[in-house]
């Protein structure tokens, strides 16, 4: 279908859509009038059902587009379903359609001032935010209008203007250049309008000789044209003996198609727009391509045993989830088959009963059909007998069995109320019974939760106290220290005033000295050794506890690792099928495709050969149901004889020229 065929199409389902969607829905029309319309390809008909379609979700996308365009250009809105085409075309579809395409489609679809004066707005960025933004804004968010709408406009908008609107200016009607002649061109067309005034009254006056000779028997009207055929000039002969005037042009070479140029173009850098924010708290949102880096980039943490600590608590916590819902399923599933159980004894109960009541009720059915073929019998043996009398009984018969049976029925429904009371309220005491378990073993994990959590916190508390304990006694010592440094400064000072004998040791001896000084460093060293022996020992416990701790890390993380590899390759596998499953629909669909233009262009060859054939009959009945044969024999073999002399002396010319080569 050709696009102009396309767009018209388009617009009227546009219009029925926008006019009667309140009593048919647009999905009805679209395909009512796809169905209708025979001459539409696969693609084209997928394009008439997308455009459409979109348009109509983005209606108010077009629409604000439309208002802020009349109000800027002071126009009115004529050709409104067109303008909402082109509209949703330039923004949405544009990328996808490419320029070429869009304006074949655009062509004529209105005025070309108005359809280029409108595309020249949609381009103007500035025009866009005064007029159109604040329409767009009582119905969409600021990062829709901007990332949607106005960011593809400008990075399309250099294209639109070089291949849609260039190309529809170029379209429009232009003058007419005149070329003087020059004075040979003037001398020759002076002649050969002489020549052909010439031939033509000849070719009259012979014509109007035929008339009068056959009174009237005028041929038709193809014989009467090819009177004025006027054939070719015979060529001069060519002496063979003389060499030719001008040299032979060299034959071209034959042309190499370049293909085409927008498959060669290197693209062109997209113009960067600096967006303004909406407001101060709107928040910077990094590139999709930026946080794919930023998640899979592994970030370097350093394993302090706080952060051992966390890690190991964040995966004890998932095994004691998985471990309690575990526990809930188990118990669930144990209540359930329980219930289940009981409730497949009482189906297995009340099938057994049923049968047992259809077993008693044939074998009265059967008692009673017995005796009544024993009571046929003997009155058929005493029918000649009391007629009266056995047409009685009969009817009592039938009254006592429709009352027994009456009265079976109303046992029956009776005895199968109560048995649906009985099983209402067993299936109410079990699940009854089924609640109460249920809340009391929640009740207890409660219990034991908060048990563990008092445990866990008075464990805490009282390594806090431990700790607490053995920093006091550290600050103990160390005060003591400072203590018997300043009794020993204030001693030396108390001796060196009371004594100025002998101050230099404190009036002690060299040997006394060396002693106390001794005994002060075995004290000082087995203090020390004692407390680097107490805090060797605690932080042996705290390394063997950050040691189990990054194990329980390090097998989660391996665990965590093995689900993401093993979830990775699912993904990889099924990505892969889907990849073979489209490939598949491809190869089917071009194969399909190719079968179908195949047997298009088959069609349409034989059409027109038949077409060839119906012409070249029609053209040999009319030749036979001419009336002035013999004329037109004359000029057939007149054609033909110039047509040998050319082919001749065109095929003498080659060879002449082919020596000189």
């Amino acid at each position: 279908m050709r696009p102009r065929d396309l767009w018209r199409l388009m617009v009227d389902i546009l219009s029925r859509c926008l006019q009667e969607t309140a009593i048919i829905p647009p999905e009805q029309i679209l395909d009512e009038t796809l169905e209708n319309c025979t001459t539409l390809s696969e693609g084209e008909a997928m394009l008439v059902r997308d455009t459409v379609s979109d348009t109509l979700h983005f209606e108010r996308i077009c629409e604000g587009m439309l208002n802020g365009y009349c109000d800027c250009m002071r126009r009115n809105k004529n050709d409104r379903f067109s303008m909402y085409l082109v509209a949703y075309l330039i923004v949405f579809r544009y990328t996808v359609l490419g320029g070429h395409c869009i304006r074949d489609l655009l062509y004529r679809s209105m005025s070309t001032s108005r359809l280029v004066e409108y595309l020249e707005y949609m381009i103007n960025s500035e025009n866009l935010m005064q007029y159109s933004y604040p329409y767009w804004s009582k119905y969409y968010d600021a990062n829709f209008i901007m990332s949607s709408v106005c960011r593809p406009l400008s990075e399309i908008a250099s294209h639109v203007k070089e291949d849609v609107i260039q190309w529809l200016l170029g379209k429009t009607a232009v003058g007419v250049v005149c070329v003087e002649d020059t004075e040979n061109t003037q001398k020759d067309s002076k002649t050969t309008q002489e020549v052909s005034e010439k031939k033509e009254e000849k070719m009259l006056q012979r014509v109007a000789n035929n008339v009068k000779k056959q009174k009237g028997n005028v041929p038709p009207i193809e014989v009467r044209e090819m009177l004025y055929t006027i054939p070719e000039k015979r060529p001069p002969r060519i002496d063979c003996t003389k060499p030719p005037n001008e040299a032979p042009k060299q034959q071209k070479k034959v042309t190499v198609p370049i293909g085409f140029s927008f498959m060669t173009r290197t693209p062109r850098p997209a113009p960067k727009v600096i967006e303004e924010p909406v407001c101060d708290t709107e928040s910077v949102r990094p590139s999709p391509e930026r946080l794919r880096q930023l998640l899979t980039k592994s970030v370097p943490v350093r394993m302090t045993a706080g952060a051992i600590r966390r890690e190991a608590q964040v995966y004890l916590k998932q095994m004691e989830d998985e471990k309690r819902a575990l526990e809930k399923v188990e118990m669930s599933l144990r209540d359930s088959r329980e219930f289940e159980e009981w409730q497949k004894e009482g189906k297995a109960h009340d099938a057994q009963k049923r049968e047992a009541e259809l077993l008693n009720r044939k074998v009265e059915v059967q008692c009673s059909a017995e005796n009544a073929i024993h009571k046929r019998k003997t009155l058929e043996e005493m029918k000649k007998v009391e007629s009266t009398q056995l047409r009685a009984d009969i009817t009592s018969m039938i009254e006592s069995s429709a009352a027994e049976k009456e009265s079976a029925a109303i046992k029956q429904r009776n005895q199968t109320n109560r048995l649906r009371r009985e099983l209402d309220e067993k299936r109410k005491k079990a699940v009854n019974r089924a609640f109460q378990e249920r809340f009391s073993t929640a009740a207890d994990l409660r219990r034991e939760n908060e048990q563990l959590r008092g445990e866990a916190l008075e464990e805490e508390d009282r390594l806090q106290t431990q700790r607490l304990v053995v920093i006091q006694q550290i600050r103990q010592l160390r005060e003591r220290n400072r203590q018997r440094k300043a009794e020993l400064m204030e001693y030396n000072i108390r001796r060196q005033r009371e004594g100025p004998d002998d101050v230099t040791y404190g009036g002690m001896s060299l040997v006394m000295l060396r002693e106390e000084l001794r005994r002060v460093k075995e004290e000082s060293v087995a203090l020390e050794d004692e407390r680097r022996a107490h805090f060797r020992a605690l932080r042996e416990q705290e390394r063997e506890k950050i040691n189990a701790l990054s194990g329980i890390c390090h097998d989660g993380r391996r665990n965590m690792q093995r689900a993401r590899d093993e979830e990775r390759r699912c993904k990889q596998a099924e990505a892969e099928k889907i990849e073979m499953v489209k490939k598949d629909e491809e190869e089917k669909r071009a194969l399909q495709v190719h079968g179908i233009l195949k047997q298009k262009r088959r069609d349409r060859r034989n059409e027109q050969i038949a077409l060839k054939e119906e012409e070249r009959k029609r053209r040999n009945e009319l030749l036979l149901l001419a009336k002035d044969t013999s004329n037109m024999e004359e000029n057939h073999w007149m054609q033909q004889e110039l047509c040998v002399i050319n082919r001749l002396t065109s095929n003498q010319n080659e060879r002449f020229q082919s020596g000189f080569r």
